[in-house]
């Protein structure tokens, strides 16, 4: 019984660690396109700036029509913590922090893009509360094919702690 016990554990070990090269291998064989990399480097500025480090649930949402794909975002923010969640995962239990990018994300002039992004509370109650949207900002990103992107500017739009 516990030669059988050890060979479970060893086998859902095996498991775990082959699915985690499984998802490894397939994000590298899709890498994120432009616009992916540019909605990242946003949801990572937005973590860093909204000191979002600590927070256990946090969930993306991108904006209706973008054309992104979410599984891609939310893999390569996997690898950075804290771990995203849909954001169906945080609205369906009422808890966790939303960031949200905002549809369309414009280049305003080639490889320089503003990308609009939320943060809201979905832990608060509706009624409770007159919103749950927390902070809405744009960043101004430039990024070019083969380099890192580059946050050039920020500019808060709603919710500074003076309002």
């Amino acid at each position: 019984m516990v030669r059988k016990s050890k060979l479970m554990s060893s086998l859902a070990a095996l498991l775990i660690i082959n699915s985690g090269q499984l998802i490894q291998a397939k994000s590298q064989a899709n890498p994120p396109s432009d616009l992916e990399r540019v909605a990242i480097f946003a949801i990572q500025q937005e973590v860093n700036a909204s000191d979002l480090k600590s927070e256990k649930d946090i969930c993306i949402a991108l904006g209706h029509g973008l054309p992104v794909r979410e599984k891609t975002i939310l893999a390569n923010l996997a690898r950075k913590s804290p771990m995203p969640h849909p954001i169906a995962w945080c609205t369906t239990r009422n808890r966790g922090v939303s960031i949200v990018v905002l549809a369309p994300i414009n280049e305003s002039s080639p490889g320089q893009f503003e990308v609009a992004v939320e943060v809201g509370d979905e832990a608060i109650k509706e009624g409770t509360h007159f919103a749950t949207l927390l902070k809405r900002g744009t960043y101004v990103i430039r990024y070019q094919k083969g380099s890192e992107p580059q946050l050039m500017m920020y500019r808060q739009t709603c919710c500074s702690k003076t309002q």
